[in-house]
């Protein structure tokens, strides 16, 4: 029995790696980055590159170029990661803007520690319809960024930028489901998925 369990137990690790490091293609489709491969039939949303003034309502395709999008990050090449989520151009924000911030910083899976004399928290609410044969999260980060600057008074002002998102998934998926706020939760146990940052996130 001993020999059997570490069979399988080898078995799956070794078809994990294989799956993972096998998205070894990429191609970038308007804003979204998506990775698939065409030998295991599978593709996967990577990032969503969003600019200010766009719609913050995103669809996000089921398949790509015939193969079914089945996970929400993933690994392009021999395992670069390819994350999802929101990025903001932050870049385009300051140049409308006119701010110049003297520190900038971006917190890929943790909220900064922020200080000033006075804090301000941007959030970008995102309505996501996600893939309806999605089945896993490989790879998902929060992005949020950090950045600061001192006023023509001498205050130190932070500023925090963070994507919000509510999620929507079709009914026949076989292993999601949403509800009405906009939580994503998985089917078999009930448990929300923790990886999304929804509207409840404890400011910083």
């Amino acid at each position: 029995m001993t020999k059997l369990r570490l069979f399988i137990s080898l078995f799956l690790y070794s078809f994990t790696i294989y799956r993972c490091s096998s998205f070894y293609e990429e191609k970038e489709v308007g804003n979204l980055y998506i990775g698939y491969n065409t030998k295991i039939q599978e593709a996967f949303i990577g990032t969503i590159h969003f600019k200010p003034g766009e719609s913050q309502d995103i669809v996000l395709p089921n398949k790509y170029d015939g193969l079914r999008i089945v996970d929400l990050g993933g690994f392009i090449g021999r395992g670069v990661p390819c994350s999802f989520c929101v990025s903001l151009n932050i870049s385009a924000f300051c140049l409308e803007t006119g701010k110049k911030y003297s520190t900038s910083e971006s917190y890929l899976r943790t909220y900064p520690s922020v200080f000033g004399d006075e804090i301000v928290v941007h959030d970008y609410f995102f309505n996501i319809t996600l893939p309806k044969y999605l089945l896993n999260f490989q790879d998902v980060i929060m992005d949020v960024t950090y950045r600061q600057y001192t006023d023509s008074d001498g205050k130190i002002k932070s500023e925090v930028f963070r994507p919000i998102y509510s999620l929507t998934i079709s009914s026949d998926n076989p292993t999601f489901y949403t509800d009405k706020e906009g939580y994503l939760y998985y089917k078999e146990t009930n448990e929300k998925v923790t990886e999304i940052t929804y509207k409840d996130v404890i400011d910083p």
